[in-house]
C-alpha cells in the first residue's frame, strides 16, 4: 500500500541526456534525433530519350515528373504534412534535396526533415516511341460519310500514331488496340461504328491481329 503513491510519482529519465523522457526512454529531443519522419535512396531513373517517359519495374513505362518518382520511393510509415523537392541537373545526374515537415508517433511536435537524392538518368526510346519511329499500329479508325469531319474533331490525340487525309474519309491509326477500342465503344452511342479484325504476322509463335473500325 506504501508503494502505490510511491511509483505514481514516479519520473523516467532520458537514457542519452538525463531529462525527462517522454517515448522509448527517451526526452522528446533525443526520441526525435534518433528516429527519421522519412527515408529515402539514391536511385537510376530511366528515361524516354523522345518522349521524356519513365520507366519502372512495377509501373512500366509511364508518364510522372522527376518530383512524383521521387516521392513514390520516399519510405514513412509516420504522418507527413508538408513536401517540398528542389532539383538540380548535373550532366547525367539529378541532384534532389527533398525536406518533409511531420510527426513521428507519439510525440505531438512537429519535425523539419531534410534528405539529399542523386538520381542517375539513363536514357532509351520507350516501346511506344519505337513503335512510333517504325510505323507501327494496332488499329485503325476508317472514318467515312456526311459526318467524317465531326467524327475526327470528336477524336483526342492520346494514342494516335496518325491522321491521313483520304478522298471519302480520314484514316487514324492508333498505337495501342485498347485505346482504340475505348473511343470506338464511346463512338458507338453517337454514330454507326462496325469493327473487324485482321491478322497481320505472328510473333513468338503468337498471332497477331490489327483493329479496323468502319465510322460513319
Amino acid at each position: 500500500m506504501i508503494l502505490k503513491p510511491f511509483l505514481a510519482t514516479l519520473i523516467m529519465f532520458c537514457i542519452k541526456c538525463g531529462s525527462p523522457a517522454v517515448a522509448e526512454n527517451f526526452c522528446e529531443r533525443c526520441f526525435l534525433e534518433r528516429n527519421r519522419l522519412f527515408e529515402i535512396k539514391n536511385f537510376s531513373l530511366i528515361v524516354c530519350s523522345v518522349c521524356g517517359s519513365h520507366y519502372s519495374f512495377e509501373k512500366g513505362w509511364h508518364k510522372s515528373s522527376a518530383e512524383n518518382e521521387i516521392l513514390w520511393r520516399v519510405k514513412t510509415k509516420n504522418r507527413v504534412t508538408g513536401k517540398k523537392i528542389t532539383l538540380r541537373h548535373v550532366g547525367n545526374k539529378l541532384l534532389a534535396s527533398v525536406q518533409m515537415t511531420g510527426f513521428i508517433s507519439p510525440l505531438r511536435k512537429m519535425k523539419t526533415e531534410t534528405a539529399s537524392v542523386e538520381i542517375v538518368l539513363r536514357k532509351q526510346k520507350c516501346d511506344n516511341c519505337i513503335k512510333i519511329s517504325g510505323g507501327y499500329y494496332e488499329a485503325m479508325f476508317q472514318i467515312r460519310g456526311m459526318k467524317k469531319e465531326e467524327i475526327l474533331k470528336t477524336i483526342k490525340n492520346e494514342g494516335v500514331l496518325s491522321v491521313e487525309n483520304k478522298d471519302n474519309g480520314y484514316n487514324v491509326k492508333f498505337i495501342k488496340k485498347q485505346d482504340a477500342k475505348r473511343i470506338a465503344k464511346d463512338l458507338k452511342d453517337i454514330y454507326h461504328v462496325k469493327g473487324t479484325f485482321k491478322l497481320v504476322g505472328e510473333k513468338k509463335g503468337k498471332r497477331l491481329y490489327r483493329s479496323f473500325y468502319s465510322i460513319s
